[in-house]
């Protein structure tokens, strides 16, 4: 498979066995469909961002994940997804102003039962707000192939074997949209955010370990593509008015980071796997450094104690008054 010969394959209605971008329902592809437990970029992240042990956990094929309790947020952006791309969520509304009754949770939990995603009517009218307001500024971007109806292919999942060659394991990806316009193939992530100003999604996406989906679906697709290079965005969506909407992607060298935190997933995932063994934390006690905007803050006084007089000096003399505006702390005491 090549970028200019683009398929999906139909599920095959058992288990994955060929490398392939396929058309999979989304809770199935969450089941993991692979004939031996895959790795996924949610699986990646708990495994780096915390343990082996909480992958395994996690993993529906092996420690038998905890359902993940759904939030309003999820459910509005699992309808943002649907109603941008076309496909996903089937919706119910429902018709409360929140779950405080008893007849609006049994509607929910009635919705989600039926394999539906719930939402509230005012929600509903957001989310419509959000979808219209997220294509037409994408309609202006430069990221106006998102939707190209030619190229692009929505809620596309990917499966392809990775790591070394002796063992390899099966990893999946399951990309938002999928653009091969011929040339360079990009893969775009929606989120809904609080904000989307860029500054402030880089801070989420470290924070949330989001670089190492990016690694992990451009490596699945340069793989499944036959292709060098591949593109990954975020477009990123607020929930409240205006609707404003980023484009965000990692320069050279964060790219070169969420590769090699691909690369240390993948790694980790096979060794665990060949071994039957998924370590948690160490047993020993560890050390931990002060971050480095904590020991600059010290670093600047010579002398803490002073410094910390100095504070109390100014707050003083700001809540005094004008009667005791010239007296110090120390002397106040």
């Amino acid at each position: 498979m090549t970028a200019d010969t683009f398929t999906i394959r139909p599920d095959p209605g058992g288990p994955i066995r060929e490398p392939g971008f396929y058309r999979f329902d989304e809770d199935r592809y969450h089941d993991d469909p692979c004939d031996a437990p895959s790795l996924s970029s949610g699986t990646a992240k708990e495994l780096l961002r915390k343990s082996p042990w909480h992958a395994w956990r996690g993993h529906p094929r092996l420690g038998g994940a905890d359902e993940k309790r759904a939030s309003r947020n999820m459910d509005l952006g699992s309808v943002v997804h649907a109603l941008i791309l076309g496909e996903g969520s089937d919706v119910e509304v429902i018709d409360a102003s929140g779950y405080t009754t008893k007849a609006a949770r049994e509607a929910r939990d009635a919705a989600r039962d039926a394999g539906k995603t719930p939402i509230l009517a005012a929600e509903w009218d957001q989310a419509q707000a959000m979808a219209k307001w997220v294509r037409r500024q994408i309609a202006e971007s430069e990221a106006a192939n998102f939707l190209d109806p030619v190229t692009g292919q929505s809620e596309v999942s990917g499966f392809w074997r990775d790591g070394s060659d002796d063992a390899p394991i099966w990893c999946r990806m399951r990309a938002d949209r999928l653009v091969v316009p011929g040339r360079m193939p990009i893969i775009y992530d929606i989120k809904t955010q609080t904000t989307a100003a860029p500054a402030e999604f880089s801070r989420s996406l470290w924070r949330d370990r989001m670089q190492v989906q990016e690694g992990l679906y451009r490596r699945g697709a340069r793989a499944l593509l036959g292709t060098d290079t591949v593109l990954f965005r975020w477009i990123v969506v607020e929930r409240d008015p205006p609707h404003a909407v980023s484009v965000v992607s990692l320069d050279p060298k964060a790219q070169a980071i969420a590769d090699q935190d691909a690369e240390r997933a993948i790694q980790a995932w096979e060794q665990c796997l060949k071994r039957g063994w998924w370590p948690g934390y160490p047993r020993l006690v560890c050390h931990v450094e002060a971050p480095g905007y904590v020991a600059k803050q010290y670093d600047e006084s010579d002398d803490p104690a002073e410094a910390t007089r100095d504070q109390f000096d100014v707050a003083y003399r700001f809540q005094a008054g004008d009667a005791k505006a010239a007296t110090p702390w120390s002397e106040a005491r």
